[in-house]
């Protein structure tokens, strides 16, 4: 784990499936690097997440957005990351 406070630096292959786990994680406190095509990890970058929890069918849900975790959310292609240097790796690809 990084340092001593049990922060970890996550890091997820499949920013599409991974998502949702990645905003979790987020909002536990967490860093997290998306594994993904570079047009898509450009626009994470740029522009962030947005994932829409449903609620119940009278309201709207929630919705995160991870720009409210300053700096704790980065994309990247895979072919610019070392896996060795995070805490936790998670493949979260569709089963083919």
């Amino acid at each position: 784990m990084t340092g001593a406070s049990n922060i970890l630096n996550v890091l997820i292959f499949g920013a599409s499936y991974g998502a949702v786990f990645a905003t979790k994680l987020l909002t536990a406190g967490h860093r997290v690097t998306l594994i993904c095509t570079p047009a898509e990890a450009a626009l994470v970058n740029k522009d962030g997440l947005q994932v829409h929890f449903p609620a119940s069918a009278k309201d709207g849900g929630m919705v995160v957005d991870s720009n409210r975790f300053s700096k704790q959310l980065s994309a990247c292609s895979p072919d610019t990351i070392d896996p060795a240097l995070f805490d936790l790796v998670v493949l979260a690809m569709q089963e083919p």
